[in-house]
This record gives C-alpha cells, structure tokens and sequence, in this order.
C-alpha cells in the first residue's frame, strides 16, 4: 500500500486516481511497468464494476460519439441515465462511477443543464445555417429573448454568459440584435438588386439620426461600408 500512499496528498482523491488506471488498462494505455506495479498491490482487481453497468455505459458512450449529444425521452440509454442522475442526488453512486460518466462529452447531472445545453447547441446550428439570429417570432426567437432577460436580471451563470458570447451574432441587447437584422437586410438587398431601397424608413431613420449625433461611431461605420450609402436624406 505504500505505492497507493503516496497518492495521498495528492489533489487527485485516491479512488479516482484507481478508476484512471483501470481505465487506462482496458484501453491499452498502461506500461507494462505500471501493470506490474498495480498488480502487486494485494487485493489489486482490474475489474470491479458490474457488467451490466459497464455494458450500459460503452452503450451510451458510443451513442454519444455517435449523435454528439445524449439520448432524449425514450431512447435508448435515457432509464440508464435517470438512474445514475438519481444515485448522484442521494449520494450512493460510487466514485468510480462518477469519475467514469463525468469523462463523457454532454455529460451534465441536472437534466435542466442538459436541456439548456440542447437548446444552445439547436441554436448554434441555428446560426451556422441562417448567419443570423432569430426573430421572436422563429423557432429559438423565445429562448434567446429569456437569455436575454436572465442576463439582465443577474440569473445567467458565467458559464452560460462565456457560451452565448461565443456564438457568432450574438447581441444581449435585443434593439442592437433588431438594428444588425435590418442592416443585413439592406444588405441582401443590395447584393441582390446592385442598389439601395427606395423611400425605405429604416435607412431615413438612419440618416435623421445621423444628423442629429444620434449614430453611434460604429453603426455610422457599418453603414459607410455598404455600396451607394449616402448620408443626405434627400439625393440629387
């Protein structure tokens, strides 16, 4: 036990460090040398999870190499996953059994973290498609704007804060979100009639505000950038 012992000050508690080796084993990932260490230990087993747990967890493993995500409702791994959430929460879900689940990608123990976290990838895709947000009215529109108020009200972690930021587009302001989707717009049309609109509000709101100090620096950038933008109202 003195090879054990010196793990003992260690930040990795003991059992986990254990869990690693075993499962460094079963993936051919230990030295010969270690093997023989390990091996000399009394009572040293390379397995000691059931089967069936292990078989349950290579299964959900591989579903989530598979699909990038957890199974939903009523597919396959879901009653395996309730029920090692639901051992966690009464605090009788061995060490072992944590260290290993917590190696899994998407892995969360609150099923309200998951969802967040389902919701958050649909949306990513969402704007890989689109190159836009949503609008309230589209699918995901309801779940940006209550980010939104979450954020406002200091109910969003800072984990959730980091991810949003991180998607391309986003805007916690929903006026600055409104004012980027009118000026893709006028861009698209551009790029689709080689012109500006004609007697379009938005742009004369633009201009009114320009002319009042109203415009900030880099909306009065955004908008120079676009092909036949004018600031004077009307164009001779």
């Amino acid at each position: 036990m003195e090879y054990l012992g010196k793990f003992k000050n260690n930040k990795i508690p003991v059992n986990a460090w254990i869990t690693k080796q075993r499962v460094n084993f079963k993936n051919n990932k230990l030295s010969q040398e270690r093997i023989d260490l390990l091996e000399q230990i009394p009572k040293w087993k390379w397995i000691v999870m059931e089967e069936q747990w292990m078989e349950d967890y290579e299964q959900l493993k591989e579903f989530i190499t598979q699909n990038n995500r957890l199974p939903k409702e009523k597919e396959k791994g879901r009653r395996f996953i309730a029920h090692q959430r639901e051992k966690y929460n009464k605090k009788i879900l061995s060490e072992e059994s944590i260290y290993l689940l917590e190696q899994l990608p998407k892995w969360k123990w609150n099923v309200i973290e998951e969802q967040w976290m389902q919701d958050y990838e649909q949306l990513r895709q969402y704007l890989i498609i689109n190159d836009k947000l949503p609008n309230q009215k589209e699918k995901f529109g309801k779940w940006v704007q209550h980010q939104r108020e979450n954020y406002k009200n200091n109910k969003l972690s800072q984990e959730r804060i980091d991810l949003l930021q991180r998607l391309p587009k986003w805007k916690w302001n929903l006026l600055e979100s409104k004012w980027t989707e009118n000026y893709n717009e006028i861009k698209e049309f551009i790029n689709e009639n080689n012109k500006l609109p004609i007697k379009n509000n938005w742009i004369t709101n633009q201009k009114s505000f320009y002319k009042k100090g109203k415009l900030s620096q880099s909306r009065i950038h955004l908008l120079e950038q676009l092909p036949g933008w004018k600031w004077s109202i009307i164009e001779k």
